[in-house]
């Protein structure tokens, strides 16, 4: 099955209903590749537009706890946290967040079969809580919904969403459970419908603030749980890239030192997938394979080759949601203009780059301080994810800003509404203040490093 062009509808994500149920049990040159160079079912949660109540809701964290009904509006309208101090919170000595940029376009994932599990594994830089958990997904073609067919069908099926620990070969075990959430996925979509009177390609999922320790690799796993998941099914949906260009995002990497790491992800960050119930896992491009009809593994040489994790989550009661990727993508491309504003440390920008579709190439990249007018480029940048130094050197203060071009192709990833109010892109004072001349909150997959919105490394 091919992968048809996601809506680009304006969105936000988010409602207000749910119930929390608790679980069970470079060298070689200037010009190289970025990564050479670095049983039963539990009872669905209710659908009534309100306040989120907790209908003996337990979350498992050691002990089970009681949860007191939160009052939860909608958080993406809340303050905006400071980009700065976010990343100076991060822990520098567990994650080696490298490339900022690596997405292409998006692809689905039927959910026909019970058997089916999807599994976003994801790190936190510094402690958290997670009151909700957003992740994107389609119920096009469900019944209640509509629109293009493909993406869900009949009822729309059930979503038991499970967060659950990580075991020691990276795999998610679904016998640790530290909070779970089942509920109609139709339900779930028309809630956000009918607060935000528009689409929405992320769900949330009410996690009752279980609390994370930074470093740490936790998943996040889907399943349709319908009683007929044959004819009753939903789709996740997955960013994608080259599947040489995926770099350790694109395998089981264990190591949180590896380098080449894209997309602002930890190198540790990546889907796995299981179609016998959890029993085995399989990573990179065979993600969405299966042996029902809508089943498809990543391509072996296009740039829709391996899916990546799409995420966020709201650390607290209200205010607006965190992510480390908070992009997806149209396979739009073309010379573009990154501005990215008021840079939370001070650097000295030594490398740029970007991402060309197959067939092209990034070209010459220029970085100027707007500030000093400093400016540097590289020399011609080839196809993939490519990078090259930067002659001179940009000085970038902080609270600079400054902008990123480049003389050939790249991607561009989409910073549509529905991300834009959830994660603050595009917005000047929030964690992503990166737009693109003449396309908003749109992110071109541009970079120059290293990425001053990162905390610097500390080397072994």
């Amino acid at each position: 099955m091919g992968t048809s062009p996601p809506d680009c509808s304006p969105v936000v994500a988010l409602s207000r209903t749910g119930t929390a149920q608790g679980g069970n049990a470079c060298t070689g040159g200037d010009v190289h590749n970025a990564r050479r160079c670095t049983r039963r079912c539990p009872r669905e949660g209710e659908s009534t537009i309100g306040p989120i109540r907790s209908n003996n809701a337990r979350i498992k964290r050691g002990a089970a706890i009681a949860l007191a009904a939160v009052p939860l509006p909608l958080g993406l309208f809340g303050p905006s946290a400071s980009l700065g101090a976010e990343y100076r919170q991060a822990s520098p000595r567990k994650s080696h967040r490298h490339i900022p940029i690596g997405v292409s376009g998006v692809q689905n994932q039927v959910f026909r079969s019970s058997r089916y599990v999807y599994a976003i594994r994801f790190v936190v830089d510094r402690r958290t809580r997670v009151w909700r958990f957003q992740s994107g997904f389609r119920l096009d073609g469900a019944d209640r919904v509509g629109g293009s067919a493909g993406y869900a069908d009949g009822g729309g099926g059930t979503i038991r969403a499970r967060l659950v620990r990580v075991d020691k070969k990276g795999r998610p075990d679904l016998s640790r459970v530290l909070a779970s959430e089942t509920v109609g996925a139709v339900d779930r979509y028309l809630e956000s419908v009918a607060l935000t009177g528009t689409r929405t390609m992320m769900l949330h999922f009410n996690m009752g603030g279980v609390r994370l320790k930074p470093g740490r690799m936790y998943a996040m796993t889907y399943q349709n749980v319908s009683r007929h998941p044959v004819q009753d099914w939903f789709s996740t949906n997955s960013p994608v890239v080259k599947a040489s260009e995926a770099g350790p995002n694109g395998r089981n990497t264990l190591d949180p030192r590896t380098p080449g790491a894209i997309a602002g992800l930890d190198p540790r960050e990546a889907l796995a997938w299981s179609t016998n119930g959890g029993r085995k896992w399989v990573w990179g491009r065979r993600v969405g394979e299966g042996f029902m009809r809508g089943s498809y593994p990543g391509s072996r040489t296009d740039d829709g080759g391996v899916r990546l994790p799409w995420y966020g989550w709201q650390p607290k009661r209200t205010g607006r949601a965190r992510s480390n990727q908070p992009y997806y993508a149209y396979k739009a491309s073309g010379r573009y203009t990154l501005t990215l504003a008021n840079a939370p440390r001070a650097v000295r920008l030594t490398e740029a780059g970007g991402y060309a579709p197959v067939g092209a190439s990034v070209g010459t990249v220029t970085v100027r301080n707007l500030r000093t007018q400093e400016e540097g480029r590289t020399e011609y940048l080839g196809r993939g994810i490519a990078v090259g130094r930067l002659s001179p050197p940009v000085r970038v203060k902080r609270g600079d800003s400054y902008s990123i071009t480049n003389s050939g192709t790249v991607f561009k990833a989409e910073g549509d509404v529905f991300i834009a109010r959830s994660f603050g892109v595009g917005n000047l004072g929030g964690r992503f203040p990166f737009v693109t001349e003449d396309y908003g909150s749109d992110r071109a997959e541009l970079f120059a490093l290293p990425h001053p919105f990162f905390k610097p490394l500390r080397r072994r």
